[in-house]
């Protein structure tokens, strides 16, 4: 049916109407995959946060930043960049408002040899649509990667906005 409409437009309108189809569906496409798989409108972790951290004896701050796809950045002031790699790791949803991250980087000594390793895991609850508080542990690990011992952590976080 629709083919026989169709022998009478021109082939300009049939081209019209092929990218017009287009164009709808991939707008729809975009607004479908653009939506973080945590995203409910109103509990979204995606996006870059200040944080204070605090562990044993020391109080830090930080920028983390969580990626749409689980995928996450965060740099902080904990020790000298040559000592301390950015760390990355992925997290996903746990439940309402909850997520866990399992952040890993490397450290070195002060001559630039290779120490180990970092591996965390926190629970990061949103306290709110631009704030979060989170809780886990530390573990560090020797260049041969056995557990040279392991540390409590907690986290403070506020969503950074553009003006």
């Amino acid at each position: 049916m629709m083919m026989t409409r169709l022998k009478n437009v021109s082939p300009w309108k049939k081209a019209g109407l092929f990218l017009g189809t287009v164009l709808v569906a991939t707008a729809f496409a975009g607004l479908i995959w653009g939506q973080s798989p945590d995203d409910d409108g109103k509990q979204s972790l995606v996006g870059t946060w200040t944080v204070t951290g605090n562990g044993p004896g020391i109080t830090f701050q930080a920028i983390n930043t969580y990626n749409v796809g689980g995928t996450s950045l965060a740099h902080d002031n904990s020790a000298a960049p040559s000592i301390e790699t950015i760390t990355q790791g992925p997290w996903k949803k746990k439940g309402p408002a909850t997520f866990v991250w399992e952040p890993q980087n490397f450290f070195f000594d002060s001559s630039g040899n290779f120490g180990g390793t970092v591996k965390s895991k926190m629970e990061i609850r949103l306290t709110g649509p631009n704030t979060f508080t989170s809780s886990g542990e530390s573990k560090f690990y020797d260049a041969n990667g056995n557990l040279l011992g392991t540390s409590p952590l907690t986290e403070t976080g506020i969503r950074l906005a553009a003006d």
